[in-house]
């Protein structure tokens, strides 16, 4: 994904669904011809849940990136609490 030009990448502060033309059209013809399909016999479908996990996963952070030191230390607090909480259960 690195390798590709600027404008053909996802950009995280967008949503996915508002970039979904661009996966469509560009991402995935693109990465289809780079792959060899015999070794690597994927659809298109399994591309773009790929594309679309990735991008959730880029998305999450760049969107705690953006969260005050405040923010950040609270929620790492309330993460921590459940995380404890269904260790017991």
């Amino acid at each position: 994904m690195k390798r590709m030009p600027k404008e053909g990448q996802i950009d995280p502060s967008k949503t996915f669904e508002s970039q979904k033309e661009l996966v469509i059209k560009t991402i995935i013809p693109t990465i289809k011809k780079l792959l060899d399909l015999e070794v690597y016999p994927v659809g298109e479908n399994v591309l773009y849940q790929i594309i679309y996990r990735r991008h959730r996963s880029q998305r999450d952070t760049y969107r705690i990136s953006k969260k005050t030191e405040e923010e950040r230390k609270k929620e790492a607090k309330r993460k921590h609490k459940n995380t404890r909480r269904s260790e017991v259960n």
